[in-house]
């Protein structure tokens, strides 16, 4: 602990992280010996002893009770860790023998699938599926281990034999003294038996991965519409972690899958522009309002995460990091308001009965075409920037240069245009707004890469 506690206080970040694993394995094991200190001694009281040793007296029966225990003992204290130690500590004791002990291991592996569940239902549906996919696993492992519940512990037994201790699965085997023998034997026997389910599990199931995403996807339905879901933070599912650098890790993936939401914004705004029916539009801009809503949402919602994560002690390389996310998930969210502000304009257009020609649309596309070139050169940019291999976002200014030049030479030939009266006045102010909004959302995407350069590039 005081060598923990010297680490942490030392001004680099690297000794610091050191210092505070030292410390948090300090009180963890201290945590143990505590409650192993705490914990009466029931051979003091025969009469207490014998009830508990009547419940293992019941055969198979004995098994599904203490299996039972162990579930209802990990969802209450909501730590299948804990509960663990507690049944270390009671094998160690004596108070129960060593098969009921191991009962109630695989009871604590249903009841750690319940607490993720629990946790889940406020999750998304990944994250339901995920906590689905959990308890199938470890179901599944307390299902066979129960078929083979006895060549299971006869294998833990032969296994702690190599190791020079007594067979705790053989017949008459008691632990009299926690430190004696026989009790080593006992707890190693314990944490072998835990430590080969999940390995055998495993092995098992590693070749049913297809087969159980499959039956969480048929468990777990996702919603009929699934835009009304988009809105719903897809790798942020609870609040921030412990540790403030995997936080930011979980806020990264979720702006990568904010920018994928977003582009279909963009998506929608180059059909809204072509798009020369009535009905088939104001479907488009319906979409188009309620991706500027889903864009406020998520803004918001990742705002929130690095603002609780920034209350942590973070270093400073992850605090610039912050810094630049801020900035990122702005510009975003900006995205969604030009993508509204166009489809507003159209449908002032409308209202007003001017129609763009065959030739003005042709050149908005284009222009549109181009954004949607520099938001493939700022989707790449964030992938490299999350993977630790962006260098530099030449590919960006080159994009950025692109828009600015084309929406220079459309705007000067429009101007040109109206000046010799081949073009509508009011007509020409909506072409040249729309073009000037579809301009500034290549501002925010360029914007967007800069973040990433003075935040994520690898020096």
């Amino acid at each position: 602990m005081a060598l923990g506690f010297l680490f942490s206080n030392s001004k680099k970040n690297q000794r610091q992280n050191i210092g505070e694993l030292i410390v948090g394995f300090c009180l963890l094991f201290l945590g143990l010996s505590f409650m192993k200190e705490s914990v009466p001694d029931l051979n003091q009281t025969p009469e207490v002893l014998d009830f508990v040793k009547t419940w293992s007296s019941y055969g198979f029966g004995s098994v599904l009770i203490f299996l039972l225990f162990g579930t209802v003992l990990t969802l209450v204290l909501q730590s299948s860790s804990a509960t663990m130690a507690i049944t270390l500590i009671m094998l160690s004791m004596g108070w129960i023998p060593f098969h009921m002990a191991c009962a109630m291991v695989l009871g604590e592996n249903i009841g750690t699938t319940i607490t993720a569940n629990i946790a889940a239902a406020v999750g998304n549906t990944q994250a339901k599926r995920a906590a689905m996919s959990h308890t199938i696993f470890n179901v599944f492992g307390v299902i066979w281990a129960l078929i083979l519940f006895q060549p299971f512990l006869a294998l833990v037994g032969k296994i702690i034999e190599l190791f020079g201790f007594p067979n705790p699965a053989a017949d008459g085997f008691v632990v009299s003294n926690p430190t004696s023998e026989e009790g080593t034997a006992a707890l190693y026997g314990l944490s072998m038996l835990h430590t080969l389910f999940n390995t055998i599990n495993t092995l098992i199931l590693v070749w049913f991965v297809k087969y159980i995403e499959k039956a969480v996807i048929w468990i777990i339905k996702a919603p009929k519409d699934q835009e009304n879901e988009i809105f719903r933070l897809k790798y942020i599912s609870a609040g921030p972690l412990a540790t403030p650098e995997l936080a930011t890790e979980q806020a990264f993936n979720e702006i990568i899958h904010f920018a994928q939401v977003s582009k279909k914004g963009l998506d929608y705004t180059k059909q809204a522009i072509a798009e020369s029916d009535a009905d088939a539009f104001e479907q488009l801009r319906l979409k188009l309002v309620k991706y500027e809503e889903i864009s406020d949402r998520i803004d918001y919602e990742i705002a929130a995460f690095l603002n609780a994560v920034s209350t942590e002690d973070i270093s400073e390389s992850t605090s610039i990091k912050i810094k630049a996310m801020y900035k990122i998930i702005g510009e975003l969210e900006s995205l969604g308001d030009s993508g509204e502000a166009i489809s507003r304009i159209l449908s002032r257009k409308n209202i007003h009965n001017k129609n763009f020609d065959t030739e003005s649309i042709q050149k908005l596309v284009d222009l549109a075409n181009t954004i949607d070139s520099a938001y493939e050169a700022m989707l790449y940019n964030l992938e490299a920037a999350h993977k630790g291999t962006l260098t530099e976002i030449t590919n960006a200014y080159n994009a950025e240069n692109r828009i600015n030049s084309l929406r220079n030479n459309l705007r000067d030939a429009e101007i040109e245009a109206l000046e010799n009266g081949g073009k509508n006045y009011q007509t020409s102010v909506y072409y040249i707004d729309i073009m000037n909004e579809l301009e500034r959302m290549g501002d925010y995407i360029i914007n967007i890469s800069q973040a990433l350069e003075s935040g994520f590039t690898k020096k």
